[in-house]
């Protein structure tokens, strides 16, 4: 019985570790045609901060203006591999 009583308190403490992971905060710094942009993101990991950082950083950049496809290529690369401070 101090098996599945043991078993129990570690699976629960195990689950109540998980849902009070706090968030951490990434800093992400892209530069596009000389502008420099930094996206501070919360998030629980760099993947998520990473995916909307990404996508801000090509929101601000882009604006309303139409790109060329170099142009456009040129910004995905840049908004893709930000440089983490």
């Amino acid at each position: 019985m101090n098996k599945s009583l043991f078993i129990k308190l570690l699976t629960l403490s195990f689950l109540m570790s998980q849902i009070v992971a706090a968030n951490e905060v990434f800093k992400f710094h892209y530069t596009f045609n000389g502008e420099n942009l930094v996206v501070k993101q919360e998030a629980k990991d760099t993947f998520q901060a990473m995916s909307v950082a990404a996508k801000t950083c090509f929101q601000h950049f882009k604006g309303k203006q139409k790109l060329s496809s170099d142009k456009g290529l040129d910004l995905i690369d840049t908004c893709a591999n930000p440089r983490k401070i």
